[in-house]
């Protein structure tokens, strides 16, 4: 019935502390999965230690053979999959007591139609029940930064395995937005057919991260906006996004302009812009000013001239270091 799977890379203690408040909670109909990225210390091998070698009989376990990268290691949970729901746990969010007994009460009371369940977090309260149809409708409204912020987290949300998995080709091929979810979610709900639920109900407890654990605005915020070219979905992800640029929660992030980029007819400014924060977080110190102040001056240029500008520093002032930040791009 409901398939609880927890991405991981090198944090099997968390993952125990995860295995540890969900035991009490599970109910036939549940399973439980992790899929270790290719952590440094078997996964496995730290939980059968806490737990004892019965721990198998409830848990299962993959390791990839390599670190696939977070995103891609997202995208095999809906993979592995086993049961008519699944919920993507987060291994550093807390599971709050009942957390699985009110999925599946959703679950049991859920239309044929629906395919996404997204409860209330620490970052967004769905204020009661609430269905919807289209992707657009998931963060219409007020405080569109909270609803982005509670789409964005994996933990708050719960999908229906065979309407959600046609769609893992979209969470595979964006990749690079570091939301494939996202992607696959979008996907989806092009079908108006397909339903969302919001509940007011709170799985976990989201806890702070480390510095050096901590998902980068940079990277999250210059990938969202390739799901505006999505194959199958409407204008409604460029409406999103527009929105979430103009609201001044994310502003900070993103600098003076971004709004102008992320218009529909900027596409050509769109591409050189995200070429550029590319460039930012693979170069060196050097590149990063360089790139870091073209990002700054290409929303107030135009096309034009910012075409140009970014030929001439690439033809001619782009160092070796930099090269080799765009080979690994």
């Amino acid at each position: 019935m409901l398939s609880i799977v927890i991405p991981t890379y090198n944090r099997a203690a968390k993952v125990c502390d995860r295995i540890a408040e969900l035991l009490p909670q599970l109910a036939s109909g549940v399973s439980v999965r992790i899929i270790d990225n290719a952590s440094d210390e078997v996964v496995e091998t730290v939980v059968r230690q806490r737990f004892g070698e019965g721990i198998g009989s409830k848990i299962n376990f993959h390791r990839n053979a390599a670190n696939v990268g977070l995103a891609a290691n997202l995208c095999k949970c809906f993979e592995h999959a086993d049961g008519e729901w699944l919920w993507v746990l987060g291994d550093d969010d807390s599971v709050l007591p009942d957390a699985v007994g009110h999925v599946l009460a959703r679950i049991a009371s859920a239309d044929a139609a629906v395919g996404y369940m997204s409860f209330s977090t620490s970052l967004h309260t769905h204020n009661g029940e609430r269905t919807i149809g289209g992707f657009r409708g998931l963060v219409e409204g007020p405080g569109i930064a909270g609803r982005l912020s509670n789409l964005l987290f994996i933990s708050a949300g719960c999908y229906r395995v065979r309407k959600i998995l046609p769609h893992l080709r979209a969470g595979y091929l964006m990749v690079y937005s570091h939301v494939p979810h996202v992607a696959m979610l979008a996907t989806m709900m092009a079908d108006l057919n397909v339903l969302a639920v919001m509940c007011p109900e709170r799985l976990v407890e989201r806890s702070p991260q480390a510095a050096n654990q901590a998902w980068s605005h940079l990277k999250v915020l210059s990938g969202l906006p390739a799901l505006i070219d999505l194959e199958g979905v409407d204008g409604s992800i460029a409406v999103v996004v527009r929105q979430i640029v103009h609201d001044a929660r994310w502003r900070p992030f993103l600098g003076a302009g971004l709004h102008y980029i992320f218009n529909e007819e900027s596409r050509p400014i769109r591409f050189w812009w995200l070429l550029l924060a590319r460039i930012f977080i693979c170069g060196n110190a050097e590149m990063k000013i360089r790139s870091a102040l073209l990002m700054s001056v290409l929303p107030l240029a135009s096309f034009k001239v910012t075409r140009q500008a970014v030929r001439t520093v690439i033809n001619r002032r782009i160092s070796a270091d930099a090269n080799e930040g765009l080979d690994r791009l």
